[in-house]
């Protein structure tokens, strides 16, 4: 139950921030051990941020996939969808599905930056789920920051 409490009050806390510590008094303010609670929410934290990332490739297989179904049906010419008004319609579905897709992928990129936000703070940072991956973002961003300060050579 405390770490139930725990998970919604962090999970409440990404929607509305200061919201967790009402619902922590509203339920006693219990106190629980934070290794076990920091425990819990890496390992759910890992959970979300695999589960966004399989939300965006799916999404974007999806939109590959309606991309080649659309080709022959918004495009002119031979090969293509014949009759006029036929094919206006299948435009104004596309245009619905890129707005669509456009939209869904702002949404899942914006909660993965959420996740990546979380996971770089304390004591998310410590967790050993994150720590080799942390250890690889921060040489990638030291090595992309070489490459970029350095200077071409001169002919």
């Amino acid at each position: 139950m405390k770490t139930l409490l725990l998970f919604f009050c962090w999970c409440l806390s990404l929607v509305q921030p200061g919201a967790a510590a009402l619902v922590s008094t509203r339920f006693g303010g219990q106190k629980v051990n934070p290794g076990a609670a920091t425990t819990t929410a890496c390992s759910k934290l890992e959970t979300l941020k695999a589960k966004f990332l399989a939300q965006q490739n799916s999404t974007k297989e999806d939109f590959a996939a309606e991309t080649k179904n659309y080709a022959t049906k918004i495009c002119e010419g031979t090969g293509c969808e014949q009759n006029d008004a036929e094919r206006e319609r299948f435009r104004a579905e596309w245009s619905l599905v890129q707005k669509y897709y456009t939209e869904e992928l702002a949404r899942l990129e914006s909660l993965l930056e959420r996740v990546e936000d979380t996971i770089a703070e304390p004591p998310f940072r410590r967790c050993p789920e994150f720590e080799e991956y942390l250890a690889k973002k921060s040489q990638l961003a030291h090595g992309k920051d070489l490459m970029d300060n350095q200077t071409a050579p001169e002919s």
